[in-house]
């Protein structure tokens, strides 16, 4: 199978959905697709010079094309999202030619509108990845999703939305997944703890990913307010901007058991997550993404770490965890996390048992599982 990948994003990027497009594109290739990944041409000072494949742990099993578009992204502040909709209508208009050169029994598959539309115009066969749904979706994005050979959503939740646009067999849930092997013998706590410069004997939960409002971040760091002695918060992730107004919060409220350690490549992750005696997934219930849509790639990262999870009480979280093994605290309560933080630090033994039943149950979430299932998805709905 011949299968063109477009993803309208930086790659690589500090952002999860570089980890998540460039794993699933080596998954597909490692079933025999011959694969080619587009991207748009964009600058990152953060990466320049860095190979996608080596800061993402993948094989070379295909290969990258990156296209010219007008990048004035964070040159057009003061007009939000006139930089994204410049970028995204030039990126698609540079592919509107490399479209139809492709062979005809190419197949297209997108997790981005904009470039669809192209590949609709041209009558290519697509299958559009959602990841979220706008409420007031516009006419030429309802085309795309009737247009679809098929839709791969990332939750039960968000498939329902695209029922109007397609009949319930050509809609077909993939959660995310997690690369099993950087979690096959996790390190022990001890180890993962010396080998960061992390304290030994304090009981530390850790968060991994973005600061952005819909995922929680701040109440986690609003516990802080509520940790006894002894008790500590780490956060890796964050651009530097989300970073400096979530320093001002730890700041300002004197919160001296929370610490914001910044980005990490991702290959130091697991490292971060075995040094942790519990994990902390606090998705926020105020944004229907985080309520329904997501399925955030800690989450899997989380239970093939085999520690705690204390997450939050939402139906996009328990569509993968349950009381077997997670603690569910009330979305957006600093208060409750803590509490719950605290029942795990007193009761390790529960703790333990929950990641265990979280380590068998990630299993069959790899990202070579679900490339298998997408492709006999693909394959069921027209795809070669």
């Amino acid at each position: 199978m011949k299968l063109v990948y477009i993803a309208n994003a930086r790659i690589p990027t500090e952002k999860a959905h570089g980890i998540q497009i460039m794993k699933t594109c080596a998954a597909l290739a490692a079933e025999g697709c011959q694969l080619e990944l587009w991207l748009p041409n964009r600058r990152n000072s953060k990466f320049t010079e860095v190979d996608p494949f080596e800061y993402y742990g993948v094989p070379r099993n295909f290969t990258i094309r990156k296209f010219w578009c007008l990048d004035m992204i964070g040159w057009l502040n003061f007009l939000p999202g006139v930089a994204y909709i410049i970028e995204s209508k030039t990126f698609a208009w540079s592919i509107s030619s490399a479209a139809p050169a492709t062979s005809t029994d190419t197949i297209f598959y997108s997790r981005d509108t904009y470039p669809l539309q192209t590949i609709l115009k041209h009558c290519r066969p697509y299958w559009y990845e959602a990841h979220t749904i706008e409420k007031s979706t516009r006419l030429a994005i309802k085309r795309i999703f009737k247009g679809a050979r098929g839709i791969v959503t990332i939750s039960k939740n968000l498939s329902e939305e695209f029922k109007p646009y397609q009949p319930a067999d050509r809609i077909f849930v993939a959660h995310d997944g997690v690369d099993l092997s950087q979690f096959g013998q996790p390190a022990s706590k001890e180890k993962a703890r010396r080998s960061l410069g992390l304290p030994k004997d304090d009981f530390l939960a850790v968060y991994t990913g973005h600061l952005y409002d819909w995922k929680g971040a701040g109440t986690f760091i609003r516990a802080g307010k509520y940790f006894p002695a002894g008790v500590h918060a780490a956060l890796i992730g964050g651009t530097d901007q989300d970073i400096t107004g979530m320093q001002s919060i730890i700041d300002q409220e004197r919160l001296l058991s929370v610490a914001l350690l910044g980005h990490k490549p991702p290959d130091e992750i697991p490292a971060y997550l075995c040094a942790a005696d519990a994990l902390v997934l606090p998705n926020s219930g105020r944004f229907e993404i985080s309520r329904s849509h997501t399925s955030p790639l800690k989450l899997f990262e989380y239970m093939a770490a085999e520690r705690p999870i204390v997450a939050s009480d939402l139906p996009s979280i328990r569509e993968i965890l349950d009381e077997t093994c997670a603690v569910f605290f009330r979305p957006d309560d600093a208060k409750d996390l803590a509490d719950k933080l605290i029942y795990i630090k007193s009761n390790p033994e529960i703790g333990e048992r929950l990641a265990a039943v979280a380590k068998t149950r990630v299993q069959k979430y790899s990202w070579e599982a679900r490339a298998k299932a997408i492709l006999s998805f693909i394959a069921a709905t027209g795809g070669a």
